[in-house]
């Protein structure tokens, strides 16, 4: 979690940074982070709120001048839910689409928000079924650890959805990617605010893969853990969203940017230079509470503000509502439950035993370079369950593995085709409760 990226000699720059290019020559200027702000407050002014509606609704003036109508790339989430209310408030007509079953709460959740606003075309994408519908077909891992590897240059794991390069489509498309930052950025889902519980938060992200990595990577994590803390400042609570910013946002945001750019004329209005300035210039507990983010969405487009939500409750009123006048409102904005097979289903996470044993003879049988930074026999065991153990972590050595073996940068792997999964009866703790 630094400047580095898989390449020698090749470092990424910070948020903020400042470079200057004349003929082939660069210069990097500053590579100053956002200073973190000195008042510690748990809410945001009308005039902070204010200002941030207006740089977002700037952020996607451009696109008028597209004479295709956009797309917005809509889930059940609060961030393109914040772009819809941006479009919505500029006046720019667009379209919706979404990834997934019409029985996930994303889909549900989407198609509520696209009505309310009059979206005239909404499209929900889901994998493509198999057999009796029982099964889905999806690319081969050890392909789209290719691809995610050549498109994102090492940066981001197969778990992530990168485009492929499938021919240019003009008619524009924006996300609502970066609107973490918004919310508190890696705080966001902090529960215990505690200086000691965002300490020990901290040092997870950089060393909760201690028992895989050998002597030497733990070092190395241990020598970047204590950089970021010299560095960051003395808030806890800063620090942790400052983090975001560098990392999630900085780093993991590369690869799917990239991605899109293939294929379309893609916008991400909340990952505007503006927005990003206005937003991480805020303290950082006034926007983990969430209220800045529904005053936002209240702003700029109010048949939105009583939605119902997919994943929890704003988290200014999760038990419970703030007045006795807000009880009608606050059970209007109920969580979505998704009561389908497909519901909660995620191929990437459930699987079965031969999908399992591909993911397992990718990694195991992959450059041995791999295992001078991570430990074998730890890695085989994450192989003995079904669906594997942790997932996220499989896919990412996946990813190593093919970015370690260089046949990526030659075009040395050949097409492998798709492979079906089958869809479990049930995937446990998968909806969200009413």
């Amino acid at each position: 979690m630094s400047d580095e990226t898989p390449f020698e000699g090749v470092a990424a720059l910070p948020a903020a940074s400042t470079i200057r290019a004349v003929g082939s020559t660069v210069q990097v200027i500053d590579r100053r982070r956002p200073l973190p702000p000195t008042e510690r407050r748990d809410r945001l002014t009308a005039t902070e709120v204010d200002a941030l509606a207006a740089a977002i609704t700037a952020a996607v003036e451009p696109l008028r001048r597209h004479s295709l109508r956009p797309e917005l790339g809509l889930s059940g989430g609060r961030d393109s839910r914040m772009v819809a209310a941006a479009l919505h408030a500029a006046g720019i007509p667009f379209d919706a689409s979404t990834r997934g079953f019409d029985d996930q709460p994303d889909a549900i959740v989407a198609r509520l928000v696209a009505a309310a606003l009059g979206v005239q075309k909404h499209r929900v994408w889901a994998p493509k079924r198999r057999g009796q519908g029982d099964r889905v077909e999806v690319e081969h891992p050890l392909e789209r650890a290719h691809r995610a590897v050549w498109i994102g240059e090492g940066m981001n794991s197969a778990l992530d959805d990168l485009n492929g390069s499938a021919g240019f489509r003009v008619a524009p498309r924006l996300s609502g990617s970066g609107g973490e930052i918004i919310r508190g950025g890696y705080l966001y889902n902090q529960q215990d605010l505690s200086p000691r519980a965002i300490r020990i938060r901290i040092e997870r992200l950089f060393t909760s893969g201690s028992q895989l990595l050998r002597d030497e990577a733990n070092e190395r994590a241990q020598r970047a853990l204590r950089q970021w803390t010299a560095t960051a400042g003395p808030d806890h609570a800063e620090r942790l969203a400052a983090l975001y910013l560098q990392y999630r946002v900085g780093r993991w945001r590369v690869g799917p940017r990239t991605s899109t750019l293939l294929n379309w004329t893609y916008y991400h209005p909340l990952l505007d230079n503006r927005v990003v300035r206005l937003a991480a210039g805020l303290p950082a507990l006034a926007r983990w509470n969430e209220q800045a983010v529904h005053a936002l969405i209240t702003r700029l487009a109010p048949r939105l503000r009583d939605l119902p939500l997919e994943g929890h409750r704003w988290r200014y009123e999760q038990a419970r509502p703030r007045s006795l006048f807000e009880i009608r409102a606050w059970r209007r904005r109920y969580l979505v439950s998704g009561d389908g097979r497909t519901a909660g289903f995620d191929w990437r996470l459930h699987h079965d035993r031969p999908f399992a044993e591909m993911l397992r003879e990718a990694v195991m049988d992959g450059p041995a370079e791999l295992f001078r930074l991570v430990d074998r026999e730890q890695v085989d065991r994450l192989f003995q369950t079904v669906p594997v153990t942790s997932p996220p972590i499989v896919w990412r050595l996946l990813t190593l593995s093919v970015l370690l073996s260089g046949g990526w940068r030659r075009g040395e792997w050949t097409p492998l085709g798709t492979v079906e999964v089958p869809i479990p009866p049930s995937v446990n703790g998968a909806t969200a409760s009413l």
